[in-house]
């Protein structure tokens, strides 16, 4: 917003009569004229701007920032000494406007520890619902089966350590047992 718009709305809000709001004798009528006054000036000196976002921007790139950018590009042609200016001041406010998403974003969580690890997890792009089914309307057996496919379905997408040198680590040797296991036709839980 430039200050030029400040300064007209101060002046404008120091010259004016009030007139409207003192001749009225009810409280919530002067109320109502003062807001009236107020939003038509507000819009009058600080009028809507359309920006256009992109669903590939980050969530910390303002409208400020992609004026910033449009800026950029239009002295990158013109003037090499304004264009890295702004350059410089883009890189500035997309830093501070980092910096601050995030927190902004939590502070308000930290008395509930459940939003704040829901916020946390949304912000991190993991998925919030469990992809395994109600167990309860399984057999034993059919659910230790689901719960089975499902965890191996999340270790399938994780990268195989790296054996290239030989070594097996202490973890590995503790793992290894689990491979090695044979899988019978049930297993029976709770029994002797």
């Amino acid at each position: 917003m430039p200050d030029s718009h400040l300064r007209e709305f101060g002046q404008w809000i120091t010259q004016h009569p009030w007139t409207e709001v003192l001749a009225v004798e009810g409280v919530q009528e002067k109320w109502d004229i003062y807001i009236n006054i107020i939003t038509q000036a507000f819009h009058r000196y600080f009028p809507l701007k359309q920006t256009r976002t992109h669903p590939a921007d980050a969530p910390w790139i303002t409208p400020r920032i992609k004026r910033l950018i449009q800026q950029r590009a239009k002295a990158f042609y013109t003037d090499i000494n304004l264009f890295r200016q702004l350059r410089n001041k883009v890189i500035r406010e997309i830093k501070r406007a980092k910096k601050m998403y995030y927190p902004n974003k939590i502070k308000h969580l930290q008395q509930n520890s459940s939003l704040w690890f829901n916020r946390v997890k949304s912000l991190c792009g993991m998925r919030q619902a469990s992809d395994i089914p109600l167990l309860s309307q399984f057999s034993p057996d059919l659910a230790a089966e689901q719960i089975n496919d499902h965890f191996a379905s999340i270790c399938q997408t994780l990268p195989l350590p790296d054996k290239s040198d030989g070594q097996v680590g202490q973890e590995d040797k503790n793992f290894a047992h689990f491979i090695t296991i044979p899988i019978g036709d049930s297993i029976e839980f709770g029994q002797k």
